[in-house]
């Protein structure tokens, strides 16, 4: 409902709506699949989560919510324990 509320709301054609979930799709699909692929375009934006991100969030439960703009985890303090174990 997230990934679709926005763009249907918003969105004023129907391309705006399919090159949206086509960006989410994308992400969700490189979040999920467990991989940092070093030629990967989403490396260069300095606030993306990525696999690594994404992985430690289904490990632990509890923090490291943003798939994206990771800059809100930062802000809120849940991520710390994902970096006191990258730092480890």
């Amino acid at each position: 409902l997230g990934t679709a509320l926005g763009p249907l709301l918003l969105a004023r054609h129907l391309f705006t709506l399919w090159a949206w979930l086509v960006v989410r799709l994308l992400e969700t699909v490189e979040d999920h699949s467990g991989y940092e692929l070093p030629w990967n375009p989403t490396n260069l934006i300095p606030f993306w989560g990525g696999a690594v991100h994404h992985d430690f969030h289904h490990k632990e439960f509890d923090g490291n919510y943003a798939s994206v703009f990771t800059i809100w985890d930062r802000v809120f303090g849940t991520d710390k324990a994902f970096r006191a174990a990258q730092a480890a």
